[in-house]
């Protein structure tokens, strides 16, 4: 709260300071102190509560870290699946869902291929 009055305090202090011809530079300004505001009252995020995800019984491990996951049904069975983008290799892993939504039973499917082919793009 204290953020949102100090924010539109300086709001009503930068518009006195300009003229009617300079209302899209106050627009700007307002714009900018409301997104300073929206950046500093976040919270930051909390990892303490985090769980391992299985594959074939095993914890999956990504090595090199900086993963990208999605949830999708790549398969199109009707259960989500998980999909890994690494950074450090430039390929995607797949994890098809063998159990329900609920109750997820991941198995490692291979890298992402096309024509026979792992795709892959730049990485590291």
């Amino acid at each position: 709260m204290w953020s949102f009055l100090l924010s539109t305090k300086a709001v009503i202090i930068f518009s006195k300071r300009f003229k009617n011809h300079e209302r899209n530079m106050m627009k700007i300004g307002i714009i900018l102190l409301f997104a300073i505001t929206l950046t500093l009252s976040a919270q930051a995020p909390d990892y303490s509560n985090f769980m391992y995800v299985y594959a074939d019984g095993n914890r999956i491990d990504l090595l090199n870290g900086y993963a990208s996951p999605l949830v999708t049904d790549w398969d199109s069975d009707g259960d989500k699946d998980l999909l890994i983008g690494r950074f450090a290799y430039g390929n995607i892993m797949i994890f098809t869902n063998s159990g329900t939504n609920d109750s997820p039973i991941l198995s490692y499917s291979g890298l992402l291929q096309a024509g026979g082919v792992t795709l892959s793009v730049p990485s590291g």
